[in-house]
């Protein structure tokens, strides 16, 4: 009765959700389903148009993209009586008293608000919290770590992507000049753009790999192919104090990828909160705080 929002385990069949939220719970508000075309929801019905049909008639009142036929089915089977037409008001109901709620049928209503520099500052405060309490070492010693300038001079940072995003670190590279490191950097290390030059890496004290492959960008499996596993090859040629690696999307490259190199880390995002932990704590600025199972 306190709650806006009540999330419920998807176990539970339709009906009882209905049940308890609307009836034993006398929840208000709007209930509304996930995607529908996820695995976890196929198979229990004959497709999508019928799996978003059993949601509305179980007392889901908002399907998140159902098909575009299922507006003239959902009429078609409340003028068979093959769904009481109670259960299409009962859902337009809370649907209006929402809107009403948000002041959706005004006209001035505006959907988004500056926001204020209490704001600003509080979800730089928050975000910067969070990057610094998530960044994990899996791996690494004191021997390694923290980069001091005067062990280490000239920095190698190496996008490693399908799609070259080294620009996104040149907040990275920033940063560690700040510090005092000398910083370079490109995208991809490619053993067969080098060849007979890979001597000439030993110039670089350090070389970061810095991994910027998510999910779905570009869409694919996750794993390194073309240039990402020939920067990896490269990487692994190289004398592993030379290297860390820095995973900035998926968390699961690294031990995967790297059994020698002395120092892993998982960042889990690129976003310049991210970025100014990472070097903080590759500095002894923080401790690493975020841990991985």
């Amino acid at each position: 009765e306190r709650s806006n929002n009540i999330l419920l385990p998807a176990s539970l069949s339709e009906e009882i959700i209905v049940k308890l939220l609307k009836q034993k719970m006398n929840f208000k508000g709007v209930v509304i389903s996930d995607a529908l075309n996820m695995g976890g929801v196929t198979g229990y019905y004959p497709n999508e148009l019928e799996t978003s049909i059993a949601c509305f008639n179980a007392g889901v009142d908002l399907m998140l993209w159902p098909e575009l036929a299922f507006m003239d089915t959902l009429e078609a089977r409340i003028l068979r009586n093959e769904i009481p037409l109670k259960r299409l008001n009962d859902a337009v109901e809370r649907i209006w008293a929402l809107k009403e709620r948000f002041g959706l049928f005004e006209k001035e209503h505006r959907i988004f608000n500056e926001l204020s520099d209490d704001d600003k500052t509080f979800i730089d405060n928050t975000a910067r919290a969070v990057a610094e309490n998530s960044v994990t070492l899996i791996r690494g010693n004191d021997e390694s770590l923290p980069l001091d300038t005067n062990e280490v001079r000239n920095i190698l940072l190496v996008n490693v992507s399908e799609i070259d995003k080294s620009k996104i670190f040149l907040h990275t590279k920033k940063l560690l000049e700040d510090k005092g490191f000398n910083v370079f950097l490109r995208y991809n290390l490619s053993y067969f753009d080098w060849n007979w030059r890979i001597d000439s890496l030993a110039y670089y004290d350090r070389i970061i790999a810095c991994f910027e492959n998510k999910y779905f960008d570009p869409v694919g499996i996750p794993f390194f192919k073309g240039v990402e596993a020939e920067s990896v090859w490269t990487f692994n040629m190289l004398p592993k104090e030379q290297m860390i690696a820095v995973s900035y999307s998926n968390p699961y490259y690294l031990n995967y990828y790297f059994q020698h190199i002395p120092v892993l880390i998982n960042a889990y995002s690129s976003d310049k909160y991210i970025q100014e932990a990472v070097v903080r704590a590759l500095t002894g600025e923080i401790q690493f705080m975020g841990s991985s199972p």
